[in-house]
């Protein structure tokens, strides 16, 4: 960190002069510089171009494109150096990722059978982005350099005004993230207030959670620390942020493949149910290694004075209520791309994804103490065993087939409003399993 050079008598603005003009002789540099004067002496000797307007264009060009790399430099130093901003610099390099993996399908549709047309972005979209680009400095050289060309000195004049105000906002930005970053790592913590937090009854009741409240204290305690690992952790932070991703992809994508009902399910409410019988796998990772936040695994419960069935119940419901919140989205994000399903279908839809939920939980708990993997909350990559997985795939499969089975046969019988019947019958065998399992 930078400060480490605070015991030398140079001011932060000098250090920041210093790194800065070190930086127009880094060596990749070197590799454009000849580039882009080449292109200059080709074009005034071969165009009859002015040779000065051109040439202090492209000076001006370079070096806001230096000042510019290196406080982009400064920024990802900065950003490296912090735990919390490298998991959001993950997060947000995996949802664009994600984004970009899924666009070629996003963007093609389907004119015949079997044959697939590229459509594009949508006309605004592209306009959109092309009026952006024009303000960024290299639009903004190229515009001044034609201008040069056209001997409209106007038009060169403006371009060098706005290249000298982008290479003024970079200067600024660079100094300032050297400020920022010149005393980190002191030894200064910020003092937290212990009175700016609601309590937990109060919070229950804003959320809509008393019954959480009421809970055993030790359930309630088990609870909030699996749900606060979630919360904070890199996987958990990805799965809230790529659940509107996904419902677009599915809502946009497979939903304009189905032009007439399956199974005598309409597209709509198939779609959605599966959507949210999905959602619920995004817990599976969780389910199945319940102790991986826990350094020495269940080990570390075996003396606690708290009974094993309060504990597993504890920390099933973290994860149900952080699974609840990815349902909710899953099913704001679905009425926002595709529309409001049918009161039937949300009915149904609720009912599968509890369902999809409460058999991968009371499977979890055996794998889960038998085979604990320890996890790294700010890595995405760890996973259960591999029998875990294993196992996790097959009561998947098992879900799909029995939801889904429990909501095709009422269709396919013309008997729709039996479909919350069949899945009221599923869900209270499930949660009597549950039970019998935790004794």
């Amino acid at each position: 960190p930078l400060g480490r050079l605070a015991v030398f008598p140079f001011s932060r603005w000098n250090l920041y002069r210093i790194s800065l003009a070190a930086s127009f002789v880094v060596g990749v540099h070197f590799f454009w510089y000849p580039i882009i004067f080449a292109v200059s002496a080709t074009v005034i000797f071969f165009r009859d171009v002015p040779a000065l307007p051109w040439l202090v264009i492209i000076a001006v060009f370079v070096v806001c494109q230096v000042v510019w790399c290196h406080t982009g430099l400064l920024f990802v130093q900065r950003v490296l150096r912090r735990r919390r901003t490298r998991e959001v610099a993950a997060l947000v390099g995996l949802v664009v990722l994600v984004s970009v993996a899924y666009l070629p399908v996003l963007l093609t549709e389907e004119d015949e059978p079997e044959q697939l047309h590229y459509k594009g972005p949508p006309a605004p979209v592209v306009s959109m982005i092309v009026g952006a680009a024009s303000f960024f400095p290299p639009s903004i050289a190229a515009a001044g350099l034609m201008a040069g060309t056209e001997s409209g000195w106007t038009g060169l004049f403006a371009a060098l005004v706005w290249l000298m105000v982008w290479t003024g906002a970079g200067v600024m930005l660079g100094f300032r993230l050297v400020s920022r970053s010149l005393f980190d790592g002191d030894g200064l913590v910020k003092a937290r207030s212990s009175g700016s937090g609601l309590s937990e009854t109060r919070t229950a009741k804003i959320l809509g959670l008393e019954w959480f409240a009421r809970a055993p204290i030790e359930v309630r305690a088990l609870a909030a620390k699996e749900l606060s690992y979630l919360m904070r952790s890199t996987v958990g932070k990805f799965n809230i942020v790529v659940m509107p991703i996904f419902v677009a992809v599915v809502g946009l994508v497979f939903a304009r493949d189905l032009t007439r009902p399956v199974l005598g399910i309409d597209p709509t409410t198939l779609v959605f149910v599966g959507s949210l019988v999905y959602a619920a796998a995004f817990a599976n990772n969780f389910l199945y290694n319940t102790f991986a936040w826990d350094g020495s695994g269940a080990v570390s419960y075996v003396h606690a004075p708290v009974s094993a069935e309060r504990i597993l119940f504890g920390k099933n419901l973290g994860v149900w209520i952080y699974t609840s919140i990815l349902g909710v989205e899953c099913v704001l994000c679905f009425i926002v791309v595709v529309g409001i399903p049918a009161p039937g279908a949300l009915v149904s839809g609720g009912l599968a994804f509890i369902a999809a939920l409460v058999t991968p939980t009371t499977i979890g708990n055996f794998i889960s103490v038998a085979m604990p993997v320890p996890r790294d909350s700010a890595k995405i990559t760890n996973s259960p065993s591999q029998t875990a997985v294993l196992v996790s795939f097959g009561v998947l499969l098992f879900n799909v087939v029995l939801v889904g089975g429990l909501v095709a046969i009422p269709a396919l019988l013309g008997s729709v409003w039996m479909q919350p019947i069949f899945l009221v019958s599923l869900v209270a065998v499930e949660v009597v399993f549950y039970n019998v399992c935790l004794l």
